[in-house]
């Protein structure tokens, strides 16, 4: 990556192209940079940058096509602040806020079309809230709340639909192993298998195989280069060939070559990584 980052957000477009948003470079916080990598040629290129720069945000592709930043921190501390980037005009546009300030925050796209903000932390402390923005109404909602109140977490979306939250920190500053699933459709959470790896600042991403990849993260004795697989047909997780590099506060995605691409990071909570590493599923 050409600036290396922390705490960043990413997408992927539906030409497979992949954003890295915003995040922590070692001497500036709160980047409003934008970096665009085309897995099929290998290349990175800047694009358009953020209205407002900050860190500790999530982003995902909208079922209308934009890229959503959301959420996120400045330097007043957590901010509600939703900015829409289209990749055909290379613009942004401001799109409704959250319903309350968040940050550490995951966010997906459910198979319903609606990008859900799951858990995160504000001055009230750790949430357990999600709620579900509609891009063709661009109003936010509240939905169920986890049953486990956490940040620093990550979420995917099965085959199915069904949408997980996994791992995380606890109110308590405790790494959590917890997996909770979602389904849009009854508005209900279940518990799932733990994950074997508790921890957090960790990034997942459903491969081509239909597994949720839960990647790297920080553990009670430091930063992790583990990477456990969760199938959702038997509710079972297997661990697979870790990352190169031990790093937490990373992102990931899924590239239009369906290799599972693992961005940038920290392995000491402050200096942060260029570092790209790619994994192929089976």
């Amino acid at each position: 990556m050409p600036i290396a980052r922390h705490s960043l957000g990413v997408a992927t477009d539906s030409a497979g192209a992949i954003y890295t948003i915003g995040g922590d470079e070692e001497t500036v916080f709160q980047l409003s940079t934008v970096e665009v990598y085309v897995p099929g040629t290998s290349t990175w290129s800047e694009v358009a940058p953020l209205p407002t720069g900050r860190d500790d945000l999530a982003a995902a592709f909208g079922s209308d096509g934009r890229i959503y930043a959301i959420g996120g921190d400045i330097t007043s501390g957590p901010i509600s602040s939703v900015d829409a980037y289209s990749p055909v005009t290379n613009s942004w546009t401001t799109a409704m806020s959250l319903l309350t300030p968040r940050d550490r925050l995951a966010v997906v796209t459910g198979s319903d079309g609606r990008i859900y903000s799951i858990g995160g932390h504000n001055t009230s402390g750790v949430l357990s809230d999600v709620l579900a923005y509609d891009p063709g109404t661009n109003t936010w909602i509240s939905r169920a709340p986890m049953p486990t109140p956490r940040y620093w977490l990550a979420a995917a979306t099965d085959s199915t639909g069904h949408i997980y939250a996994i791992g995380g920190e606890s109110d308590t500053g405790a790494a959590l192993k917890a997996v909770e699933m979602y389904d849009p459709s009854t508005n209900t959470w279940a518990a799932r298998a733990p994950m074997p790896t508790a921890r957090w600042g960790l990034a997942a991403v459903t491969g081509r195989d239909g597994r949720i990849y839960a990647i790297g993260g920080k553990t009670s004795s430091g930063p992790t280069n583990v990477v456990e697989a969760y199938d959702p047909t038997t509710d079972t997780w297997t661990t697979v060939a870790p990352m190169p590099t031990a790093r937490f506060y990373l992102a990931a995605a899924l590239g239009s070559d369906n290799r599972i691409y693992a961005i940038g990071g920290t392995s000491n909570g402050s200096t942060p990584l260029d570092t790209v590493e790619a994994y192929t599923t089976p």
